[in-house]
């Protein structure tokens, strides 16, 4: 009789210890799932990224010609200012320029508000 308890008491653990594998091998196939899972999110995200940055340099030949158009404008801007300074009005400007610094005027401006 001991002999039967001793194996039913076998048996009993080794259901046991086939539950406890049972249950670790659902736990690392749900972590695989979800590793899975996390890692396509990253390709993706990744993916996203490697399009911005194509996407940005591609936009960055746009930026090179509206520097040059801003430079163009910057130098236009520069010849006129030039012009002024060689012409009769070149001390008039001068002039307003030193009163302006000099005395400044504390007017609220029209588009301030009050």
């Amino acid at each position: 009789m001991a002999y039967s308890t001793n194996i039913k008491q076998l048996l009993d653990c080794e259901a046991e210890a086939q539950a406890i594998i049972n249950e670790a091998k659902q736990y690392r196939l749900a972590k695989l799932k979800q590793v899975k899972k996390d890692v396509a999110e990253e390709v993706a995200a990744y993916k996203i990224s490697l399009n911005k940055k194509n996407s940005s340099a591609s936009d960055a030949l746009n930026v090179e010609e509206l520097n040059a158009i801003a430079e163009k404008e910057v130098e236009e801007e520069i010849k006129s200012i030039k012009e002024i300074l060689k012409s009769e009005k070149a001390d008039l400007v001068v002039q307003n320029v030193i009163i302006g610094v000099v005395s400044p005027v504390s007017d609220i401006h029209v588009n301030a508000q009050k």
